[in-house]
């Protein structure tokens, strides 16, 4: 029970507050009242919102409910109007994994044959792709020559600018790690 709460602040002698308290519990059919209020702000065409509501929808849906596969549908929907195809497509095929019912299946290959048509036209969002501002750097592959790594003994090692460097300069371009967790 001691997960359900968490202290104000540090401070000795702050209060402690439940995590839980606007979370309905008890409440049927969390996940449907959630993707619900998803559909109601998809027609208003406020496509974020309604993919925020989805995708709460997602975290109390049971798995293999009907609403899982919906909730992937729905989102996919509103990626298509953000014209993110990739990730349309993406949740595309896990409303199918997620065994997504068939009398529906005809609107889910439509929307996908257009995500398709539309990538191939050179449509829809162009993904980023970060560039470093200065030169690279010859010992520090990915990182601008406007940066050293430095150590001593009462930091250990740290990276140190030999510029000033104004802000939204990209001074590190890194890939991200995909690997299982142990």
């Amino acid at each position: 029970m001691d997960l359900l709460w968490k202290k104000t602040s540090d401070i000795a002698g702050s209060s402690y507050v439940n995590l839980f308290e606007n979370v309905k519990m008890g409440t049927a059919n969390l996940e449907a009242n959630f993707r619900s209020e998803g559909n109601q702000k998809f027609q208003q065409q406020k496509w974020l919102e309604a993919m925020a509501l989805y995708n709460r929808s997602l975290c109390f849906a049971v798995i293999g409910s009907d609403n899982v596969s919906m909730a992937f549908a729905n989102r996919s929907a509103c990626f298509f109007h953000l014209k993110e195809y990739e990730k349309c497509l993406i949740d595309i095929e896990l409303a199918v994994q997620a065994n997504y019912p068939s009398h529906l299946l005809p609107k889910l290959i439509e929307r996908r044959e257009n995500c398709l048509k539309s990538i191939q036209a050179g449509e829809g969002t162009k993904t980023f792709e970060p560039v470093l501002s200065y030169e690279s750097s010859e010992v520090l592959p990915g990182c601008a020559d406007v940066l050293q790594i430095q150590a001593n003994d009462q930091l250990g090692r740290f990276v140190t600018a030999n510029c000033y460097i104004p802000a939204g300069k990209t001074v590190l371009v890194e890939e991200a790690i995909h690997g299982t967790s142990r």
